[in-house]
C-alpha cells in the first residue's frame, strides 16, 4: 500500500485529501475531520514502510502505540498535541495513524532559510524568545522522563499566532531500531545530534540540550557548527572537532553569548547545561545584562516559565571584554556583569529601568545569598525583521471571478466571430474575437500564478500545464485565423472559436485545482504605494516602446496579417517593458516577503501598462487627430478594439511583473 491508495480514504472521522509530508516511516496527510469539523494533519504508519518481516512490523507498531500514548500525556503550550491515536483496517492491512492539528505557520527551518536568503540575521531578543520557548517544552518533557532525540528546526512549527510548537516527540526513536542503518538513522539530522547520540551511547536530557545549542548557534550565525558532504563526515566532526566561535561569524556578539553557546555544545554531557531552562536563562541574561553578585543569578520567567529559574553557578562569563563595546560594570565585591551586545540602532539603547533590588537580610551570611531580580517583560525588537505570517481560510475568489469573466466574455467572443459571416470582408472583428479568447487563457494563467504564491503546496505541474495550453491555443488559433480568406465565407473562424472555447474551459479546470477548496491561504496584501512607485519608474520608457511598436511595426510582420501585427505589438511590450526596474523599485520602496513582492510587482506591471497605453492613445489623438489603432480596425469596432487591446496589455503587464519578481527571487536565492 502506498500514499496514492490512501488519498480519499476515511480513517475514523478523517478524510485524507493529499500528502503534505513524508518520512522514512510515515506519511502525513492533510485531512478534513467530520467530528468535530476541522482541518487536521494525519500521520499514517504504512505497513510497507516498516518492512516485510511480520516480527519487525509488530515491533514498529507496538513502538508507535507506546510513543503515541506518551505524547498524548504531554500538555504544554509549546508542544504539538495529538488529538487521537487509532488503528484501522484498509484493504486488508492494519494502518496505525495519529491525528494532530494542522499547523499553517511553517517551520523554524523555513524561517531560518528565508532570513539567510534575504541576507539578514535574527535580532538577539528574537533568538532568546525562540530558545526560551523550546527550552520550556524540553524541560517539561524531560521532567516526565521523555527525551525527544530529534530536536531540529524542521520539527519546530510556528503557530499562526507566532509561538513555537515542538513536534515529532518520540517518533524519531523509531529511526534508531536495529533494523535501520546508521546512515539512515542520522540522515538529515546528523548536524543536530549530540556526540553521545552519534557514538551510540546512553542518552539523557542533556542530549536534547546539545541539539538546542546547535539551533542557538544556527540562529546566531546562519549556519550549523558542524557540516559536511555526508552524514558520516558530520558525525566525525561532532565527536572530535572543537566548536567554531560564533564571534568569527558575528563579531558584534559579546563574550558572554559566546560562553553560553560553548557550554551548550560541550562534548561531555557533564560540562553542559543540566537543564534546558538554564540555557535559556543564561542567554536571556547575556542579552539583557543585570547586576548580580557571585553565586548565581536568579531570573524570573520570561513569559514562558511560571517558576523562577536559577542559573547554574558554575557558569562564569569572561571577567573582562575587549574593546569599549563590551565594557562590563562592576559592583562592590568584584562580581562581573554579563556583557551584552551593542545595540544596532539607537532605539535599542534605551532599556526599561530595572526594579529596585531589596537589600539582603540575615546578617553577614546573607551577603553571599543570591539576589532575586525580576526582569521587565521586553518584547523582541522585530521592527526590521519580516513579520509573522498570517493565514485565512480560502474563499476561491479568483476562481469564481475568472469563471464569471470568462462566461460573460464568451458571448462577446462568439459575437465577434459570427460577425465575420455578416460582414465577411471585415476580418478585424474575427481577429479581435480570437485575441479576446486567448486573453481569457492568459487571465487564467495569471490567476494561477497570483494564487500559487500564497499556497503552501507545489503548483509547478498546474502552472506548466496551463502555460503549454495557453501557448498551443495561441499558435493554433493564429494559424487558423491567418488561413481565413476575405474573398470567401469559411468555417475556419467558427472552428477557431471552438478551439479557444475548449482551452478556456480547460483553463478554468486548472484554476479550480490551484484555487482549491478548504485551504488556508497566507495573507499577502498588495503594497499599493510600492506598486505605484514601481509603475511610475518604468512609465516613460514603456510609452516610447509602445509608440514604436504601434507606429513602426517590425519588418517581418509589416506585410503580415492583422493578427500577427497585434501579436507583435504585445510581444514587443512584453519583452521590452522596463518591469525589472519597476520591480526593483517595488522591492526597495518597502521590504516585503516573496508572496507580497510577487503580487505587488504584478500590480505595478498592470498599472504601468494601462497608464502607458492610455497616454499613447492621448498622444496619438493630440498629434495626428486619430488613434494609432485606426488604420487597422473599422470605425464600427474601433472602441471595442481599444478596450480589448488595453485588456491584453494589462494582462501582459501582470504576467511580466510576476515573472520579474520570480527571476529576482531565484537570483537572490542562488547568491545566498
Amino acid at each position: 500500500m502506498n500514499e496514492k491508495e490512501l488519498v480519499g480514504i476515511t480513517l475514523g472521522s478523517c478524510t485524507l485529501e493529499r500528502v503534505i509530508g513524508k518520512g522514512g516511516m510515515a506519511i502525513v496527510f492533510l485531512a478534513q475531520q467530520a467530528n468535530p469539523i476541522r482541518t487536521v494533519a494525519v500521520k499514517v504508519l504504512l505497513p510497507a514502510a516498516t518492512g516485510t518481516d511480520p516480527e519487525q512490523q509488530r515491533v514498529f507498531l507496538e513502538r508507535f502505540r507506546r510513543e503515541a500514548a506518551t505524547v498524548q500525556k504531554l500538555e504544554h503550550k509549546n508542544i504539538l498535541p495529538i488529538y487521537e491515536y487509532a488503528e484501522a483496517m484498509v484493504k486488508g492491512q492494519r494502518v496505525a495513524y495519529l491525528v494532530m492539528p494542522y499547523i499553517r505557520g511553517g517551520t523554524l527551518r523555513q524561517r531560518i532559510d528565508e532570513v539567510i536568503h534575504s541576507g539578514g540575521q535574527f535580532d538577539l531578543p528574537t533568538v532568546s524568545t525562540y530558545i526560551s520557548q523550546v527550552a520550556d517544552a524540553l524541560s517539561y518533557a524531560h521532567g516526565l522522563g521523555i527525551i525527544h532525540r530529534d530536536v531540529k528546526p524542521g520539527n519546530l512549527l510556528f503557530h499562526t499566532d507566532g509561538h513555537l510548537l515542538l513536534s515529532d516527540f518520540g517518533i524519531a526513536r523509531l529511526n534508531t531500531m536495529p533494523a535501520l542503518t546508521m546512515a539512515g538513522s542520522f540522515l538529515g539530522t546528523a548536524e543536530y545530534a549530540s556526540p553521545e547520540q552519534v557514538s551510540g551511547g546512553d542518552l539523557d536530557a542533556r542530549s536534547d540540550i546539545y541539539s538546542l545549542g546547535v539551533i542557538l548557534y544556527e540562529l546566531l550565525t546562519g549556519r550549523v557548527p558542524f557540516s559536511g558532504t555526508t552524514p558520516f563526515a558530520v558525525m566525525g566532526k561532532q565527536l572530535q572537532d572543537p566548536v567554531p566561535s560564533v564571534r568569527v561569524e558575528r563579531p558584534d556578539l559579546s563574550p558572554s553569548i559566546e560562553f553560553v553557546v560553548r557550554k551548550a555544545l560541550a562534548k561531555e554531557p557533564k560540562d553542559r547545561y543540566q537543564q534546558a531552562t538554564e540555557l535559556a536563562a543564561d542567554l536571556h541574561a547575556a542579552i539583557r545584562p543585570v547586576v548580580a553578585p557571585v553565586g548565581g543569578l536568579h531570573l524570573s520567567g520570561d513569559g514562558n516559565n511560571s517558576e523562577p529559574t536559577v542559573a547554574d553557578s558554575s557558569w562564569q562569563p569572561p571577567a573582562r571584554a575587549q574593546g569599549p563595546a563590551n565594557l562590563m560594570p562592576r559592583v562592590a565585591g568584584g562580581a562581573g556583569v554579563l556583557a551584552a551586545t551593542v545595540p544596532a540602532s539607537p532605539s535599542q539603547v534605551s532599556q526599561p529601568p530595572l526594579p529596585q533590588m531589596p537589600p539582603p537580610a540575615g546578617g553577614a551570611a546573607a551577603q553571599h545569598a543570591p539576589v532575586q531580580v525580576h526582569l521587565p517583560q521586553i518584547a523582541p525588537d522585530i521592527e526590521d525583521s519580516e513579520p509573522a505570517k498570517l493565514y485565512r481560510p480560502g474563499r476561491r475568489i479568483y476562481y469564481y471571478a475568472v469563471g464569471l469573466i470568462t462566461l460573460v466574455l464568451q458571448f462577446i467572443t462568439l459575437g465577434l466571430v459570427l460577425g465575420y459571416y455578416q460582414h465577411y470582408n471585415d476580418i478585424s472583428a474575427v481577429v479581435l474575437g480570437v485575441l479576446l479568447g486567448n486573453a481569457l487563457n492568459w487571465l487564467s494563467l495569471a490567476a494561477i500564478a497570483f494564487t500559487s504564491v500564497t499556497r503552501r503546496r507545489d503548483m509547478r505541474g498546474i502552472f506548466k500545464r496551463m502555460f503549454w495550453t495557453t501557448l498551443i491555443a495561441l499558435i493554433a488559433s493564429g494559424v487558423m485565423i491567418s488561413a481565413v480568406s476575405p474573398q470567401q465565407t469559411s468555417g475556419l473562424p467558427l472552428a477557431t472559436y471552438l478551439v479557444l472555447l475548449a482551452t478556456n474551459l480547460y483553463s478554468l479546470r486548472q484554476l479550480s485545482k490551484a484555487d482549491a477548496k478548504r485551504e488556508q491561504i497566507e495573507v499577502a496584501p498588495v503594497a499599493w504605494r510600492a506598486a505605484l512607485v514601481g509603475a511610475l519608474t518604468g512609465l516613460i520608457p514603456l510609452i516610447i516602446i509602445l509608440v514604436f511598436a504601434l507606429v513602426v511595426p517590425l519588418p517581418w510582420v509589416s506585410n503580415s496579417s492583422l493578427f500577427l501585427r497585434m501579436l507583435a505589438v504585445l510581444a514587443v511590450g512584453f519583452i521590452g517593458a522596463p518591469t525589472p526596474g519597476a520591480m526593483m523599485a517595488v522591492w526597495l520602496s518597502q521590504k516585503m516577503s516573496f508572496p507580497i513582492l510577487t503580487r505587488t510587482s504584478a500590480i505595478a506591471g498592470l498599472l504601468m501598462f494601462l497608464a502607458a497605453y492610455l497616454l499613447v492613445i492621448v498622444i496619438g489623438v493630440l498629434i495626428s487627430g486619430q488613434m494609432l489603432l485606426t488604420p487597422d480596425f473599422s470605425q464600427q469596432i474601433l472602441p471595442l478594439a481599444v478596450i480589448i487591446m488595453g485588456t491584453l496589455l494589462g494582462l501582459i503587464g501582470l504576467l511580466r511583473g510576476m515573472l520579474d519578481a520570480w527571476i529576482y527571487h531565484r537570483v537572490m536565492m542562488r547568491q545566498a
